[in-house]
């Protein structure tokens, strides 16, 4: 058997998420079409039983410029991942190409231990074959990397191929993780990123990075959740004309809940105001960042 850790890094919004959710077969992580969605290193498993491996990815937040708290939380979780690996996937998005944002994140992480491949997802959606061969000719240039595989996270393209090439570069050894754990994350840290997923669909134009979910309470039938905001006005947006808001994402984050844990649960959700949360680490440290 073989076995070993992935980090899979880039800027915000190349779809390392997708990715790994693609690699393990169950959705682990949150999917959005709005960058730094991910906060937390996110340990994610994948049982290849028909390539007898297991691979441990760890999820980071995207590689870019901190300017509060939070911010430097985030990109310390993303930086720190690359240590003791033995897999880097560095996700570049088809679309976009090797630009300054990617050429900054690369720095970051040229000199992980761990063998380094260039993931080119979204590779469906570029203008044109020439295009990609163009891109990938540029990125061996720019990184000395020759090991490059462009995929679709997505539709599924070239996923097997990608799993059959990172095993080849696993060592043999036993698993980490048991065969019905797909996740290092408990139940309580899950269920607040489906309450976050779905607030991110619905008022992320305004309010792009300023909620943060806790779970105050947890039993078998009862779940508490406090939706944490930085203003009195967010909160106005977050409950809604005549709560119509709040109601519809409790009800879908519910939804979302309940297919997760397996059983009926009542989900009673508030929201509070916690002024400028993100740049305070005390705060931070309340919500279940920093450890």
């Amino acid at each position: 058997m073989r076995s070993g850790f992935a980090a899979v890094v880039g800027v915000p919004n190349v779809g390392k998420s997708s990715l790994i959710n693609a690699l393990v077969g169950h959705k682990i992580n949150i999917v959005s079409p709005r960058p730094q969605t991910t906060r937390d290193r996110i340990r994610a498993v994948a049982h290849w039983k028909d390539l007898d491996a297991q691979v441990v990815f760890l999820d980071t937040p995207g590689l870019f410029q901190p300017k509060m708290a939070l911010d430097h939380y985030m990109v310390a979780n993303a930086e720190g991942a690359v240590e003791g690996t033995e897999l880097v996937l560095f996700l570049v998005d088809a679309r976009v190409g090797f630009g300054p944002k990617d050429k900054k994140a690369w720095e970051k992480i040229k000199g992980a231990r761990g063998k380094i491949m260039i993931i080119i997802n979204k590779a469906d959606l570029a203008v044109n074959k020439n295009e990609l061969l163009v891109l990938m000719d540029t990125l061996r240039k720019e990184t000395g990397i020759t090991d490059l595989i462009p995929v679709s996270a997505l539709k599924g393209d070239k996923i097997d191929y990608l799993r059959r090439v990172m095993v080849e570069h696993l060592p043999e050894g036993p698993p980490y993780f048991p065969e019905d754990m797909l996740t290092d994350k408990d139940k309580q840290y899950m269920i607040e990123e489906m309450v976050r997923e779905t607030i991110i669909y619905h008022v992320f134009e305004e309010l792009p990075y300023s909620v943060a979910i806790l779970a105050e309470e947890m039993d078998e039938k009862y779940i508490r959740i406090a939706i944490i905001c930085e203003r009195e006005s967010q909160k106005g947006i977050l409950i809604g004309k005549q709560g119509s808001m709040i109601r519809l994402i409790g009800e879908e984050s519910r939804k979302k809940i309940e297919t997760f844990l397996g059983r009926r649960v009542f989900l009673d959700v508030v929201v509070k105001v916690i002024k400028n949360w993100r740049k305070d680490s005390r705060a931070l440290k309340r919500l279940g960042y920093y450890g």
